[in-house]
């Protein structure tokens, strides 16, 4: 993958949505560039009916040089920060590509691990905060271009090395395998959703989701309460309780964009008809029963999110809607055999899920990084033939983890996202067919 000019540079945009409008005027910026040569990629270029997440790793691999477009929404972003940050930075640190961040607004980036890299505009300004907005984009694409010719300078980028030394590994693996043979060893690696599972989904979520799934039974409505960090619970907990309930529950399911409680809300609804209020409005239905009734032939999940609404306030609120919504349903839900659920989820200050009557309280698990996280993870590595040089990676992006939920879940979905891109069947079956082209040409 030789560097010869402009010609030869592919740049990866990696931003948050929120950032839209700021990417696309540094694009255009970048148009001399392209001119010469470059070419540039971004999310919205992904073609229907493509798996998104493939793509992104796809392009990213392929990038010279990667922009980090950071922003407070580019930090919160889980697909920003950790799977596509990490998975640069990784490239970045081998030699593969150039990581460059361009502080496009505001943000607390520099406790982050980008605080080693020299980003651009000039000493760091954002964008935004230039008295002509246009002037920085011209110093964010004079920088670009100075990098490029420093690339065309060095040395060719090659392979990634231990890329290739894993895919050897993989190779003297496989030697003996022949796919038209039923009866030698399977294949080395699993598919790609199995890392994710494992790694991510499975972890130590067992008990919360086993508790989660006791009571759960055709005709009723049901209500739980977790309590923790909101990245934990929107990214894996939640998602995971509605995946567990879609596969337990026969028959389609609605799952409703959340609804969110705050203390403003109580200057604007009277407390007792508090969250059927916010039904009515989130949903255009004349009362909450609509909400069940009229999906006559689907399963409902109700999420809710208590921001800063005081425990007893809220519990007030959810329990004065629990009594006088459920009666009204319950003949319907039981006529049509379907289920009615409610998560409640209660966010920091308190830690710890608020006691609601008639509604089962949601605990999760404590963790214990080198008593527990390490054994599982280098067991289930080995189970899935991971070679060893890739194994001793992963493992050692749980030294010194502190046993934070949030920590740990991010941590694990990096290393999910590393062994997606890398070692899942489809990428070892390229890298097959690609090695047995080369020496076919030879």
């Amino acid at each position: 993958m030789a560097i010869h000019a402009t010609k030869d540079i592919k740049i990866f945009y990696s931003y948050a949505q929120e950032d839209k409008a700021l990417r696309k005027r540094l694009d255009i910026h970048l148009a001399t560039l392209r001119q010469q040569g470059l070419t540039s990629w971004y999310d919205h270029e992904i073609l229907p009916g493509r798996e998104r997440a493939e793509e992104i790793e796809r392009e990213l691999q392929a990038a010279h040089i990667i922009l980090l477009l950071i922003s407070a929404d580019f930090l919160a972003s889980f697909q920003c920060y950790i799977v596509e940050m990490q998975h640069a930075l990784q490239r970045h640190k081998a030699g593969k590509a150039r990581v460059i961040p361009i502080i496009l607004r505001p943000a607390n980036w520099q406790d982050t691990s980008l605080k080693r890299l020299q980003p651009l505009p000039e000493k760091a300004k954002p964008v935004v905060t230039w008295a002509i907005e246009d002037e920085a984009f011209v110093d964010i694409a004079n920088g670009i271009k100075r990098v490029i010719d420093d690339m065309a300078k060095r040395e060719p980028l090659n392979d990634n090395p231990d890329k290739k030394t894993t895919s050897t590994a993989f190779a003297n693996q496989a030697q003996h395998f022949d796919p038209l043979s039923r009866a030698t060893t399977p294949p080395i690696t699993p598919a790609k959703l199995d890392f994710r599972r494992k790694l991510v989904t499975e972890y130590d979520l067992d008990s919360v989701m086993a508790a989660f799934k006791e009571p759960l039974d055709y005709g009723e409505a049901f209500s739980f309460v977790i309590a923790g960090d909101e990245r934990v619970l929107r990214e894996y907990v939640i998602v995971r309780m509605v995946q567990e309930f879609e596969k337990e529950i026969k028959g389609e399911c609605f799952t409703t964009p959340p609804i969110d409680l705050n203390q403003q809300d109580l200057s604007c609804y009277p407390l007792q008809s508090l969250l059927e209020e916010k039904i009515k409005r989130r949903f255009n239905y004349t009362n909450a029963r609509e909400l069940a009734i009229k999906r006559p032939l689907q399963h409902v999940i109700l999420t809710v999110w208590n921001y800063d609404l005081p425990l007893l306030t809220v519990q007030e609120a959810i329990s004065a809607f629990w009594k006088s919504f459920v009666p009204t349903i319950s003949r319907h839900l039981s006529r049509k055999k379907l289920c009615f659920v409610l998560i409640l989820a209660h966010l920091p200050p308190e830690n710890q899920p608020c006691l609601m009557e008639d509604a089962m309280s949601l605990q999760l698990p404590d963790f214990d990084v080198q008593r527990g996280l390490r054994p599982w993870l280098s067991r289930n590595l080995h189970t899935m033939n991971v070679p060893d040089q890739a194994r001793d990676y992963c493992l050692n992006q749980l030294q010194d983890l502190h046993p934070n939920p949030v920590q740990i879940f991010r941590r694990m979905e990096h290393i999910a996202s590393y062994l997606q891109g890398e070692y899942n069947e489809d990428r070892f079956r390229e890298v097959k067919v690609r090695n047995k082209r080369r020496s076919l040409q030879r």
